[in-house]
């Protein structure tokens, strides 16, 4: 995670570091992400920041931008997401797909 975000994100209290998670490592669909979250009484918000491999150029193109409480933040289409839990191919990514694909 760069500097800058990591800035970012605690200055909006994410200060617990889950780290780099590495997927499929060594393999041509290797993928990592970076995670951190903060408390919110008795929950756990997470942001996971995905490190873009070249093959994902195609979802990061589809991104989207919103505006929350003021700041835009950008974030992966329903279809990006889709097509990375597609890739990632475990049990919950695609059961997550079916509910994804099946939501109105």
């Amino acid at each position: 995670m760069t500097i800058a975000a990591r800035e970012v994100l605690t200055s909006a209290g994410f200060t617990i570091p889950g780290g780099l998670i590495p997927f499929d490592a060594g393999r041509p669909r290797q993928r990592k992400l970076f995670r951190i979250s903060k408390a919110i009484g008795d929950d756990l918000l997470t942001v996971d920041l995905l490190l873009l491999p070249e093959f994902l150029e195609e979802v990061w193109q589809s991104r989207e931008t919103y505006e929350l409480d003021g700041v835009l933040v950008t974030v992966v289409s329903v279809d990006g997401l889709i097509t990375m839990k597609k890739i990632a191919g475990r049990h919950q990514d695609l059961g997550d797909v079916e509910q994804l694909e099946s939501a109105p």
